[in-house]
């Protein structure tokens, strides 16, 4: 743990380099570049005091790849720069830091088609994937989706066997071990590569086609334990369509509630609100109700009464309308995997970290 005082400036060396590798010539450009406000720079830069996650860190965040441990608990450029290797072998460390077996978490999407109705437990999906090196030097991946948590379990597990200390340790051939003993599943295979900013895994199976990618947060880390991954892929229902997910990945079985594992898959994503003119509409379906059944000053109810079903009908009418524009008008954001996700889902898998 750092001193705020440590974390200040190890803040603002990092932001210095954070320039430096960007290409920025000032403050202003940074702010620009990330979306980040000048004035909570400026503290910053005047030692005054550590921002919010949010916005600050989450937009720093997300434009430089690093994370808020790093941005505050290490002088970024002495670590990179002191342990930098040749490119290629550079490059090399980070594939085989990356290789290794993970569990694999995301919801079914026939689960939410509108038909059915799961909650978390019944709607999350298991999975394995594996990636190795094949032996012409490229990567290599393999997938094992749609299981129970059971069926995760024994599969992730047949990677493993326990060494003469006692301790687990992933089979030299797991993976052969891995299609020999689950040839019967509908297995997805395919590569796995780094590219600039992400870890991208491409799969193949006989009925669909997945693409994954996760963000690549260093450049050389020692020992990648899993991520978040946006995915596109063919929904398995009556009928398949092309649908947007995201995938969590560990390096290590979870053993979190299926309500845990689920939070984690949301994302901190603006939900979906009414606008001002939906809000003003059931109002004045509201308010034209309420005026209707009045009593007049006689005790007779004006003629605009209605019944208690019909009261009913124009509410519902009402709100039918404005949920089906608000969805209209969200239809088209993204899927963002920020930088307070990623931290989310590591802080719940780390523990979990493949020895």
């Amino acid at each position: 743990m750092v001193r705020k005082e440590e974390a200040i400036a190890n803040l603002n060396k990092n932001i210095e380099y954070i320039k430096a590798i960007k290409q920025l010539s000032s403050d202003s450009d940074l702010c620009r570049a990330a979306g980040i406000a000048k004035g909570t720079l400026s503290s910053v830069r005047n030692g005054e005091k550590i921002p919010m996650i949010y916005p600050f860190f989450d937009k720093l965040c997300s434009y430089s790849g690093f994370t808020v441990d790093e941005l505050l608990g290490t002088d970024l450029k002495e670590e990179i720069l002191g342990n930098a290797a040749p490119p290629d072998e550079a490059k090399e460390m980070e594939y085989k830091a990356c290789e290794g077996v993970y569990a694999g978490y995301y919801f079914n999407t026939s689960a939410i088609k509108g038909r059915e109705r799961k909650d978390d437990e019944e709607a999350l999906k298991y999975a394995v994937i594996l990636v190795y090196r094949e032996e012409d030097g490229h990567y290599g991946c393999i997938g094992d989706f749609g299981l129970t948590r059971e069926q995760q379990e024994e599969r992730f597990n047949a990677c493993f066997v326990q060494n003469d200390k006692g301790k687990l340790v992933k089979r030299a051939n797991f993976k052969s071990e891995f299609i020999n003993r689950f040839i019967s599943d509908n297995l997805y295979d395919g590569t796995f590569t780094i590219h600039d900013n992400s870890y991208m895994l491409k799969l193949d199976s006989t009925k669909d086609s997945l693409t994954m990618m996760l963000n690549r947060l260093r450049n050389t880390p020692t020992n990648y334990v899993g991520g978040l991954a946006a995915a596109v892929s063919v929904c398995t229902g009556v009928y398949p369509a092309p649908v947007m997910q995201l995938v969590g990945l560990s390096k290590g079985l979870l053993t979190e509630s299926p309500a845990q594992i689920a939070a984690r898959l949301y994302l901190s994503y603006p939900t979906i609100k009414c606008q001002k003119e939906d809000e003003r509409e059931i109002y004045e379906m509201i308010r034209y109700m309420i005026d209707g059944n009045d009593a007049d000053k006689s005790g007779r109810l004006t003629g605009f009464a209605l019944t208690k079903d019909q009261e009913h009908a124009i509410l519902i009418d009402a709100m039918n309308r404005a949920i089906d524009r608000t969805v209209k008008r969200n239809v088209g954001r993204t899927i963002q995997v920020t930088a307070i996700d990623e931290e989310d889902w590591f802080y719940m898998i780390k523990r979990f970290e493949e020895a």
